[in-house]
Protein backbone atom coordinates (compact mmCIF):
# COMPACT_ATOMS: atom_id res chain seq x y z
CA UNK A 1 0.00 0.00 0.00
CA UNK A 2 1.39 3.39 -0.94
CA UNK A 3 1.08 6.36 1.34
CA UNK A 4 -0.75 9.36 -0.02
CA UNK A 5 1.11 12.58 0.61
CA UNK A 6 -0.64 15.84 1.34
CA UNK A 7 -1.30 18.43 -1.32
CA UNK A 8 -2.74 21.90 -0.91
CA UNK A 9 -6.08 20.61 -2.25
CA UNK A 10 -6.62 18.14 0.59
CA UNK A 11 -4.52 19.66 3.37
CA UNK A 12 -7.62 20.26 5.48
CA UNK A 13 -8.48 16.52 5.48
CA UNK A 14 -6.82 15.08 8.58
CA UNK A 15 -4.68 12.07 9.10
CA UNK A 16 -6.60 9.58 11.24
CA UNK A 17 -4.99 7.50 13.93
CA UNK A 18 -5.64 3.78 14.18
CA UNK A 19 -6.95 2.38 17.44
CA UNK A 20 -4.35 0.82 19.71
CA UNK A 21 -3.47 -2.78 19.07
CA UNK A 22 0.26 -2.79 19.52
CA UNK A 23 2.95 -0.21 19.02
CA UNK A 24 5.77 -1.47 16.83
CA UNK A 25 9.45 -0.88 17.44
CA UNK A 26 10.83 2.52 16.61
CA UNK A 27 10.78 6.08 17.82
CA UNK A 28 7.38 7.38 18.85
CA UNK A 29 6.22 10.83 19.92
CA UNK A 30 3.35 11.12 22.42
CA UNK A 31 0.68 13.77 22.90
CA UNK A 32 -2.55 14.14 24.83
CA UNK A 33 -5.68 12.95 23.04
CA UNK A 34 -7.78 16.02 23.85
CA UNK A 35 -11.49 16.17 24.65
CA UNK A 36 -13.23 18.37 22.11
CA UNK A 37 -13.64 18.50 18.35
CA UNK A 38 -11.00 17.08 16.01
CA UNK A 39 -10.46 19.87 13.52
CA UNK A 40 -8.27 21.57 11.01
CA UNK A 41 -7.72 25.31 11.13
CA UNK A 42 -6.51 27.36 8.23
CA UNK A 43 -5.79 30.99 7.52
CA UNK A 44 -6.08 32.48 4.05
CA UNK A 45 -6.00 36.24 3.45
CA UNK A 46 -6.04 36.74 7.24
CA UNK A 47 -9.40 34.92 7.53
CA UNK A 48 -9.55 31.78 9.69
CA UNK A 49 -11.68 28.75 8.90
CA UNK A 50 -12.16 25.85 11.32
CA UNK A 51 -13.38 22.53 9.94
CA UNK A 52 -14.53 19.79 12.29
CA UNK A 53 -13.86 16.20 11.29
CA UNK A 54 -16.12 13.37 12.34
CA UNK A 55 -17.82 11.26 9.70
CA UNK A 56 -18.01 14.35 7.51
CA UNK A 57 -16.51 17.82 7.39
CA UNK A 58 -18.42 20.45 9.38
CA UNK A 59 -17.70 24.18 9.40
CA UNK A 60 -17.11 25.13 13.05
CA UNK A 61 -16.00 28.71 12.33
CA UNK A 62 -19.32 30.33 13.25
CA UNK A 63 -19.45 28.48 16.56
CA UNK A 64 -15.97 29.57 17.61
CA UNK A 65 -15.54 33.24 16.64
CA UNK A 66 -12.95 33.62 19.40
CA UNK A 67 -10.68 31.10 17.66
CA UNK A 68 -11.27 32.77 14.30
CA UNK A 69 -9.98 35.95 15.93
CA UNK A 70 -6.88 34.30 17.50
CA UNK A 71 -5.78 32.05 14.61
CA UNK A 72 -4.63 34.79 12.15
CA UNK A 73 -2.53 36.23 14.98
CA UNK A 74 -0.91 32.83 15.62
CA UNK A 75 -0.07 31.50 12.15
CA UNK A 76 0.99 32.95 8.80
CA UNK A 77 -1.33 33.17 5.84
CA UNK A 78 -1.54 29.95 3.82
CA UNK A 79 -1.10 27.66 6.82
CA UNK A 80 -3.25 24.66 7.74
CA UNK A 81 -3.10 23.19 11.26
CA UNK A 82 -4.34 19.82 12.48
CA UNK A 83 -5.54 19.67 16.07
CA UNK A 84 -8.38 19.90 18.55
CA UNK A 85 -10.92 22.58 19.39
CA UNK A 86 -11.24 22.34 23.15
CA UNK A 87 -13.23 24.24 25.74
CA UNK A 88 -12.26 24.07 29.39
CA UNK A 89 -14.93 23.43 31.99
CA UNK A 90 -15.23 25.65 35.04
CA UNK A 91 -12.23 23.83 36.59
CA UNK A 92 -10.05 24.60 33.55
CA UNK A 93 -10.05 21.03 32.18
CA UNK A 94 -10.84 20.50 28.47
CA UNK A 95 -14.22 18.82 28.35
CA UNK A 96 -16.39 17.65 25.45
CA UNK A 97 -19.60 18.81 27.14
CA UNK A 98 -18.11 22.26 27.66
CA UNK A 99 -17.15 22.30 23.96
CA UNK A 100 -20.71 21.41 22.97
CA UNK A 101 -22.12 24.19 25.17
CA UNK A 102 -19.25 26.56 24.37
CA UNK A 103 -19.29 27.25 28.08
CA UNK A 104 -15.97 29.13 28.14
CA UNK A 105 -13.52 30.58 25.61
CA UNK A 106 -12.13 27.91 23.28
CA UNK A 107 -8.52 26.84 22.76
CA UNK A 108 -7.19 25.26 19.58
CA UNK A 109 -4.44 22.76 20.42
CA UNK A 110 -2.29 22.35 17.31
CA UNK A 111 -0.93 18.83 16.95
CA UNK A 112 0.47 18.89 13.43
CA UNK A 113 1.18 21.01 10.38
CA UNK A 114 -0.23 19.31 7.28
CA UNK A 115 0.42 22.32 5.07
CA UNK A 116 2.67 25.32 5.24
CA UNK A 117 4.66 26.44 2.19
CA UNK A 118 8.10 24.85 2.21
CA UNK A 119 7.38 22.33 4.98
CA UNK A 120 8.45 18.70 4.66
CA UNK A 121 8.95 15.93 7.22
CA UNK A 122 10.21 18.34 9.90
CA UNK A 123 6.62 19.43 10.55
CA UNK A 124 6.93 19.61 14.34
CA UNK A 125 9.98 21.89 14.17
CA UNK A 126 8.22 24.05 11.58
CA UNK A 127 5.08 24.19 13.75
CA UNK A 128 7.08 25.23 16.80
CA UNK A 129 9.00 27.88 14.83
CA UNK A 130 6.08 29.46 12.97
CA UNK A 131 3.20 29.33 15.47
CA UNK A 132 2.98 32.18 17.95
CA UNK A 133 0.97 30.90 20.90
CA UNK A 134 -1.70 33.20 22.24
CA UNK A 135 -4.83 33.03 24.39
CA UNK A 136 -6.71 30.88 21.88
CA UNK A 137 -4.03 28.87 20.06
CA UNK A 138 -1.50 26.54 21.70
CA UNK A 139 0.85 23.79 20.57
CA UNK A 140 -0.09 20.44 22.04
CA UNK A 141 2.96 19.40 24.07
CA UNK A 142 4.97 16.30 23.24
CA UNK A 143 5.53 14.23 26.36
CA UNK A 144 6.82 10.85 27.42
CA UNK A 145 4.16 8.15 27.21
CA UNK A 146 3.99 7.89 31.02
CA UNK A 147 3.55 11.65 31.48
CA UNK A 148 0.87 11.87 28.77
CA UNK A 149 -0.98 8.87 30.21
CA UNK A 150 -0.78 10.26 33.75
CA UNK A 151 -2.22 13.63 32.65
CA UNK A 152 -4.99 11.97 30.65
CA UNK A 153 -5.85 9.74 33.63
CA UNK A 154 -5.72 12.55 36.21
CA UNK A 155 -8.03 14.85 34.24
CA UNK A 156 -10.30 12.24 32.64
CA UNK A 157 -9.17 13.01 29.09
CA UNK A 158 -9.50 10.62 26.13
CA UNK A 159 -6.02 9.15 26.27
CA UNK A 160 -2.75 9.39 24.36
CA UNK A 161 -1.87 9.85 20.70
CA UNK A 162 1.32 8.08 19.57
CA UNK A 163 2.96 9.22 16.31
CA UNK A 164 5.93 7.58 14.63
CA UNK A 165 8.70 10.15 14.76
CA UNK A 166 9.63 9.72 11.09
CA UNK A 167 6.07 9.59 9.71
CA UNK A 168 4.82 11.70 6.84
CA UNK A 169 1.45 13.41 7.16
CA UNK A 170 -1.13 11.14 5.51
CA UNK A 171 -4.71 11.65 4.46
CA UNK A 172 -7.11 9.20 6.12
CA UNK A 173 -6.28 6.21 8.35
CA UNK A 174 -2.66 5.73 9.33
CA UNK A 175 -0.85 3.02 11.27
CA UNK A 176 1.84 5.64 11.97
CA UNK A 177 -0.58 7.33 14.39
CA UNK A 178 -2.10 5.24 17.19
CA UNK A 179 -4.90 6.28 19.58
CA UNK A 180 -4.56 4.77 23.02
CA UNK A 181 -7.83 5.52 24.83
CA UNK A 182 -8.42 5.46 28.56
CA UNK A 183 -10.30 2.33 29.68
CA UNK A 184 -13.96 3.20 30.13
CA UNK A 185 -13.64 6.61 28.44
CA UNK A 186 -16.82 7.69 26.78
CA UNK A 187 -17.70 10.99 25.20
CA UNK A 188 -20.96 12.58 26.33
Amino acid sequence: MTKKSVSLMDASTPSRASFYKQISQGDWLFEILWDGYRASAEVWNQVATITGHTDKKVDLSGGFPDLCYWLPQAIPDGTVLDGWVTVPDDDGIPNYRAAQRRANPAIFFATDLPFHPGTTIERRAALTNMLTENEGVKISPQLSFDDAWDIATKFGLKGVLAKKADSHYQIGPSTDWIRIKQPGYHQY
